[in-house]
């Protein structure tokens, strides 16, 4: 079994009809290549009021905060 590198050029689609059946794995599981966009470091990906998706950078890191065991 050979795995694919994202982004080469063995994942583009070829022959009738590829590109309706190409899907690319995702953290979320199988996705059309057609809506899946690279996320470069430092970006995060926020929903507008309308519902459409926007690339922005991220916001800063703050402090990680643990809760206790026990939810207390």
């Amino acid at each position: 079994m050979s795995r694919k590198r994202a982004g080469s050029s063995r994942d583009q689609p070829s022959g009738p009809g590829a590109e309706k059946t190409d899907f690319v794995i995702t953290p979320g599981g199988p996705v059309r290549r057609e809506n899946v966009h690279q996320v470069e470091p430092g970006g995060a990906v926020v929903r507008r009021d309308d519902g459409s998706l926007d690339i922005v950078p991220a916001p800063p890191a703050g402090p990680a905060v643990r809760s206790k065991p026990g939810g207390g």
